[in-house]
């Protein structure tokens, strides 16, 4: 496992941070994929974003190859106004059994955006398990959920909103998905998949505890649809999770048993549970921590 941050003046300094922190903790870069095992990842400079897509492979040019049937994930988006501007801080977490790299942006002191991808440990997929997530291209400004009982609304990124969480946005159209699951399942070909709505908003709203003020971590799944109306878990992220930040302060590092945890955002800081006027609530990411 390994920590990398720095400082990036342009986008194109950012995902060299990127590509550099891979290449030194076993990924191979090859044009603009970045690739370990039988995990393919795509990063580029694409306008004003650097996008994020996966594959299975690459051809003898270096392009990707059975690349995701879902939208790309946009590290970049203008939310709220909120310009993505530079200088920026970057964290790179790249983690191994599974492999997953985790991208977080911190920008205008307080806003955060992340980006993830790696491959899934989960048994039984027909596909590669290769999988990836990022904030969405959106001109909503929802940001955040209602109620528990809305949990539809998907953390950041509510209907068709920005989303900026990871694998909390269930209800949009598949084009619209910036994240997807190379699952493969009943003989598809395709990345779709559902948000982690079923498990983890009921456990959000119920933090932090009254007594003692701590959040528990909770875990970030993805689902494939199935025929007949049931879904079957596609990802458990092994290095992230969900969390309530409440009680806790924007990266401030945690330690559980022998791990520990960095936290970020999801977007920005907020008051309560639920969305603000430019914020993300109290949603945040923990992701598996190895530094110093």
């Amino acid at each position: 496992m390994a920590f990398v941050t720095g400082s990036a003046s342009s986008l194109a300094d950012l995902l060299t941070g990127i590509q550099n922190a891979c290449t030194t903790n076993g990924w191979t870069l090859s044009g603009s994929v970045l690739h370990k095992g039988t995990c393919y990842m795509e990063l580029k400079v694409s306008g004003s974003f650097i996008t994020l897509r996966g594959g299975r492979g690459i051809d003898g040019s270096n392009a990707l190859t059975n690349a995701t049937d879902q939208a790309v994930a946009n590290l970049g988006i203008v939310s709220m106004g909120i310009a993505f501007a530079f200088p920026m801080t970057y964290f790179i977490h790249v983690l191994a059994s599974p492999d997953e790299v985790y991208v977080v942006v911190n920008y205008g002191v307080v806003y955060y955006q992340t980006l993830g991808f790696g491959q899934s440990a989960l048994s039984g997929m027909a596909a590669s398990g290769n999988w990836y997530c990022g904030p969405t291209i959106s001109t909503s400004i929802h940001l955040g959920f209602n109620t528990p009982q809305g949990a539809e609304y998907d953390g950041v990124g509510g209907g068709n909103g920005a989303a900026f969480s990871l694998f909390c946005r269930e209800n949009a159209a598949p084009t619209n998905h910036s994240r997807g699951v190379d699952h493969g399942l009943d003989g598809l070909n395709t990345w779709a998949e559902l948000g982690c709505k079923y498990d983890w908003a009921s456990l959000y709203w119920r933090q932090p505890n009254q007594w003692n003020s701590e959040s528990i971590l909770i875990p970030i799944r993805a689902y494939a649809q199935r025929p007949s109306g049931f879904i079957s878990p596609v990802l458990e992220c092994a290095h992230a999770r969900q969390v309530n930040i409440a009680s806790l302060a924007d990266q401030q590092i945690i330690t559980l048993g022998t791990d520990k945890w960095k936290i970020y955002p999801w977007w920005s800081r907020g008051a309560t549970n639920t969305r603000g006027t430019a914020d993300s609530g109290l949603g945040g990411h923990a992701i598996r921590y190895d530094g110093a």
